[in-house]
């Protein structure tokens, strides 16, 4: 990823939060970037940043829910500049609630967004960077693919199989130069929080009578307590730019970068151990 040649990229969920600041922190690393998220306003606005400081911006409202949409993403892409050299596959949302109370629409919904629209981008994608003698395609994990989190366990589900697919994609595209690259954010202060705690009431207020419902509010307590304690976007920003131009990447960087310490202990502690730690969400808040 060096050189005089222009650079593109592609980043999803651009709109706000990590996506656009890693469209701002790759914009700074003197790529022209193709934007996707499905907030127009927010996108436009994020665009008109990035134009200011003279990059060249396609900025593109999609659903990625949607095959249709996804697929003119890429073909949008290609025709604006030619090609592309790194896609980043941001864009993701957490379906809060336990497992029993989620009917297979919602489940789908998550894996839908989650898992298949990355996985369709990166398919549709590999031919293009092969062409191009290589590239980078920079999938976003979470610590809850390690640590399963109860009371969002599809969203846990859905990122545990991203991440397993990353590592086999990484073997299977490295013969034509293509690096496969997994970046794992900690606690980050993001509107996703607020769609989250929004969830939780909700289900709440759908199902008051449900069995869960005493633990959900305490799992909402204790999450509220958990946001005074998160990092900002740019702290994955950076990471995603240095996955996109460093000239041997990481199979994975944790962001912050204390994450894989957290990571290398939960594979090493007894499962027992880590059930009871994650349990502690579950309990009341202690004042």
């Amino acid at each position: 990823m060096t050189g005089a040649a222009k650079k593109i990229a592609i980043v999803t969920g651009a709109s706000e939060g990590i996506g656009a600041a890693a469209a701002e922190a790759l914009g700074r690393a003197g790529f022209d970037l193709a934007l996707a998220a499905r907030g127009a306003e927010r996108l436009e606005e994020v665009a008109a940043r990035l134009r200011a400081g003279g990059r060249e911006v396609l900025a593109l409202p999609t659903d990625l829910a949607d095959e249709d949409e996804t697929r003119r993403l890429i073909e949008a892409t290609v025709a604006r500049f030619g090609g592309f050299d790194v896609l980043v596959n941001n864009a993701g949302y957490t379906q809060e609630g336990p497992i029993e109370l989620l009917d297979r629409a919602t489940m789908r919904r998550q894996f839908e967004v989650n898992v298949f629209a990355p996985l369709q981008l990166i398919a549709l994608a590999a031919p293009i960077l092969r062409e191009r003698g290589g590239g980078r395609i920079i999938n976003l994990s979470s610590g809850a693919a390690r640590a399963a989190v109860p009371m969002a366990g599809i969203y846990s589900a859905s990122k545990a199989a991203i991440e397993l697919a990353s590592d086999a994609l990484r073997v299977e595209l490295a013969p034509w130069g293509i690096h496969v690259v997994i970046v794992i954010p900690g606690g980050i202060a993001t509107r996703v929080h607020d769609g989250t705690l929004s969830g939780i009431d909700r289900l709440l207020a759908d199902k008051p009578a449900n069995p869960y419902a005493a633990r959900l509010a305490h799992f909402k307590a204790n999450y509220q307590k958990m946001l005074g304690e998160l990092h900002p976007p740019a702290v994955v920003a950076e990471a995603i730019a240095r996955a996109a131009t460093e000239p041997r990447p990481r199979a994975r960087y944790f962001a912050p970068s204390g994450g894989r310490l957290q990571a290398a202990l939960l594979t090493l502690l007894p499962a027992r151990v880590v059930d009871g730690m994650v349990a502690k969400l579950l309990e009341a808040p202690k004042t």
